[in-house]
């Protein structure tokens, strides 16, 4: 059961409405991540579960895309068992969570989720410019299987991990139609077009694939000015001949997220064309997150393309 009763949404803050400068592809729906959890209407993992889940599978580096693949997941208990797949297992975050959603529902559904790293490659996981403080991994060689074990043994059994590339597993799919699919593996636009195209054939009717780092590539975060945004660059290009990365990263404050934005641009360049392709059976949403610190809510979207029934 989901504990006293809370609604994901009420885990979101509410936030004034900002203006959304984002290009999103002909019929895509623009929504609020507090939006599209109300319009699910589903549970919430209890809050110490979920900021327990962010520190130790996340470093404490937000997650709020969490809450909708527990919702999605959750939502799925008024049909038989099937697939979940999970693409870009990392420490895991994604992949528990939804396990926590099937925990906290007894559902039987079985999440299949697909790394080059092998669940049991002991490794440190902390990325300083990413992670926080509060990462208890930050000082640990530990492998995903230890994470798991030690944290999150009940969701654990919900999860088979697979060490493969997402093409190896879904061009052998033996696993019957996917319900939800989650994908934040490679993020070249020829990973997620393969992907895509992989997919399109193996969800079931209504089934939902969630894509994570949705950026269109544009200038999107707290500095919106392309001359602004290539100045830094270009200051950034000479500091790194005498310094490390990261101190010609702190140059802006956006600075890092920028790059990182144009770095994923492929993701939204794959996802459009799909959808102009195969708008006939995809309904496309684009998901917008919280603005957080120097995150805007244009920065960080999510898509969710639905298999028309």
């Amino acid at each position: 059961m989901i504990p006293n009763g809370t609604l994901a949404r009420d885990m979101i803050p509410r936030l004034p409405s900002e203006q959304m400068t984002t290009v999103l592809p002909s019929g895509a729906r623009l929504c609020s991540l507090r939006e599209k959890l109300c319009e699910l209407g589903s549970g919430a993992p209890s809050e110490p579960w979920f900021a327990g889940a962010v520190r130790n599978l996340r470093g404490g580096d937000g997650g709020e895309h969490g809450l909708l693949l527990y919702s999605l997941a959750h939502l799925l208990r008024s049909g038989p068992p099937g697939a979940i797949l999970d693409i870009g297992t990392a420490r895991g975050f994604s992949a528990i969570t939804m396990a926590r959603a099937l925990h906290d529902g007894s559902l039987k559904h079985r999440i299949y989720s697909v790394d080059v790293i092998d669940h049991r490659e002991r490794r440190n996981w902390h990325v300083s410019r990413k992670h926080g403080p509060t990462d208890p991994l930050a000082a640990s060689q530990v492998s995903r299987s230890e994470i798991w074990s030690r944290w999150y043994p009940d969701e654990a059994v919900h999860v088979e991990p697979l060490r493969a590339s997402s093409r190896d597993v879904l061009e052998n799919w033996e696993h019957g139609p996917i319900l939800l699919a989650f994908v934040d593996g490679a993020h070249s636009y020829r990973a997620v077009k393969d992907d895509l195209a992989l997919l399109d054939h193996r969800m079931a009717p209504g089934g939902v694939i969630v894509l994570d780092d949705f950026h269109p590539g544009m200038v999107l975060g707290g500095i919106r000015s392309r001359m602004v945004n290539a100045a830094f660059q270009r200051i950034a290009s000479v500091v790194r001949r005498w310094s490390s990365r990261h101190a010609a990263l702190r140059l802006g404050a956006h600075n890092e997220f920028l790059v990182v934005s144009r770095r994923f641009s492929g993701i939204y360049r794959a996802v459009s064309e799909f959808q102009h392709e195969r708008e006939d059976a995809w309904k496309m949403e684009v998901v917008s997150m919280p603005s957080r610190g120097d995150y805007h809510s244009a920065d960080y979207l999510l898509a969710l393309l639905t298999r028309r029934e």
